[in-house]
């Protein structure tokens, strides 16, 4: 699994998130700084679960808006390839 290094600010579907645009870039620029389980790179829906429910040390849930935004993107009807290619590649 290779995390693509767009910025987040280019992805054309941005539009789509009402939250925290600051609070997402942040977790979106962060993502490449833990290092994932095996059995969930090969696998966009169980990656991104990860990444929604990943915890610091500190007990907080630190990817959960990334996370969700992700899924909910790969969640549309049309599982759009361009989603997909942002949001994973092997």
């Amino acid at each position: 699994m290779g995390l693509r290094k767009l910025k987040l600010q280019d992805l054309s579907f941005l539009m789509k998130y009402s939250g925290d645009i600051g609070k997402l870039d942040e977790q979106w620029q962060r993502l490449g700084t833990v290092s994932w389980p095996m059995d969930v790179l090969d696998n966009e829906d169980k990656f991104w679960m990860s990444v929604h429910d990943h915890h610091a040390a500190s007990g907080k849930q630190d990817f959960k808006e990334v996370g969700q935004f992700a899924l909910s993107m790969l969640a549309l009807p049309f599982r759009n390839a361009s989603v997909e290619k942002v949001f994973f590649t092997n």
